[in-house]
């Protein structure tokens, strides 16, 4: 829906100013996000030996703990990013695990910066859900640093926001918010490019080797491929296979 495919419809009226739904959020840490492809791996590898053997204290510099990558390498960011809450800056990110939350697309706030459609919800913290949360954790969560946040004994869950409408909604409207204007730039410049990268792909036959998109691998491969398979039929580079484990505390 609003040329995003899926959305999230209000199945009645909901009144302006009421809670459309709850946003529960699980804190994580942002480098968390970035990964390298194997074959960037064997390069950055390569690039640390030879820089330090050329260092003359036998180190290789770097900002903080960030690992230095080869020149014209930039770490990758995992899906996961698309979906999270956070400041450009901060080194936290917030992943929302509601149920439905996820569908909800992205409008702006004034019609000033678009012709569509404007969103109709925007985000706050639940401050009733937060304080019942606080008082069995005995502290709240918000006032923690980043690396308190990840000490192992800190428990995450009860981090909540709230979706709010900012007016009436009406039956089979769609719920949009205003991902705010990073994202919105964001996006522009993939839709810029995206035509004319898959394009490219496409002249020089190595589309089907580039790219296989994840609806497709869901319909194609009922059985994940065990790793002497992988080794005949690997997946294609993009793809990449991993474990869900639901866990509670006891």
């Amino acid at each position: 829906t609003n040329g995003y495919g899926r959305g999230a419809l209000a199945s009645r009226l909901i009144t302006g100013g009421s809670i459309v739904a709850p946003v529960p959020v699980l804190p994580l840490p942002r480098d968390e996000l970035k990964f390298l492809r194997l074959k960037e791996w064997k390069k950055v590898d390569a690039f640390r030996k030879r820089s330090v053997n050329e260092a003359a204290d036998g180190k290789i510099d770097g900002e903080g703990d960030e690992l230095p990558l080869p020149p014209n390498m930039e770490w990758r960011q995992q899906l996961l990013l698309n979906y999270c809450y956070g400041h450009e800056q901060s080194s936290v990110l917030l992943f929302p695990y509601g149920l439905f939350v996820n569908y909800i697309n992205h409008a702006p706030s004034s019609s000033e910066s678009s012709d569509g459609p404007v969103a109709n919800v925007k985000l706050q913290w639940s401050e009733r859900l937060m304080n019942s949360t606080t008082t069995s954790n005995n502290f709240d969560l918000r006032s923690l640093t980043p690396s308190q946040l990840w000490d192992q004994s800190t428990r995450l869950e009860g981090l909540i926001l709230e979706l709010v409408a900012l007016r009436d909604i009406q039956p089979d409207e769609e719920i949009l918010l205003d991902y705010g204007s990073i994202w919105s730039e964001a996006w522009k410049e993939h839709s810029d490019q995206y035509p004319d990268s898959i394009l490219k792909l496409a002249d020089d036959h190595t589309l089907e080797k580039e790219f296989s998109p994840a609806y497709i691998m869901d319909d194609a491969v009922t059985n994940l491929r065990t790793a002497e398979e992988q080794a005949q039929f690997p997946y294609p580079e993009n793809v990449f296979t991993a474990c869900f484990h639901r866990y509670e505390n006891e």
